[in-house]
């Protein structure tokens, strides 16, 4: 099917974390507690669309603590119509913690369709479109994202106007030092 933006974001299974909760959702394990989000074992097939932040599996998350692992997305069209971050997997993501692992992405196609210029949002990779501070963040000195044993094949990435990468298109730390770790992870046939 086709899931269209409610409220600017659109994703596969999560669009927007909002605050503490644990449901299952089509068989799909999805938990939020105490500002921190874990995704597991989740497929999306269908396409999206939105106004802002695009993702596969999640649109845009705000938390402490992300885990996102053995998640899918399949022939997906992934797009947004005005400047939001758009990923494979996750579109924008604020944490000091983000552990991304063995996601795969396959022939899907992302695009930020849009022609808005001098937005600080845009971004658009086949993982993680925007990696950025978590804004309640109690530590001054490092942020951590680590994607591992993820890959990105038979699928078109595209932009206009800002970056895009097979991986990770973009991070923003606002003055502190942000570790982005990135290993065994594939980009063919893009």
């Amino acid at each position: 099917g086709t899931y269209p933006d409610v409220n600017c974001m659109a994703a596969g299974i999560l669009a927007k974390n909002a605050g503490p909760c644990a449901y299952t959702f089509n068989g799909q394990n999805i938990t939020i507690s105490d500002n921190n989000v874990k995704v597991t074992n989740c497929t999306n097939t269908g396409n999206i669309e939105s106004s802002c932040h695009t993702g596969g599996i999640i649109a845009q998350t705000v938390s402490k603590e992300l885990v996102i692992s053995n998640c899918t997305v399949i022939g997906a069209n992934i797009y947004d119509l005005n400047a939001g971050d758009k990923g494979g997997i996750v579109g924008f993501v604020s944490s000091e913690e983000a552990e991304i692992s063995d996601c795969i992405v396959d022939g899907v196609t992302l695009n930020r369709t849009s022609d808005i210029v001098g937005n600080a949002y845009g971004d658009t990779a086949g993982i993680v479109g925007n990696y950025s501070r978590y804004a309640g963040s109690t530590t001054t000195n490092l942020d951590i994202i680590k994607i591992t044993n993820c890959s990105v094949t038979n699928s078109t990435i595209k932009t206009k106007g800002k970056e895009t990468a097979g991986i990770l298109a973009g991070s923003y730390s606002s003055g502190a030092i942000t570790d982005i770790i990135i290993t065994d992870c594939i980009v063919e046939k893009c």
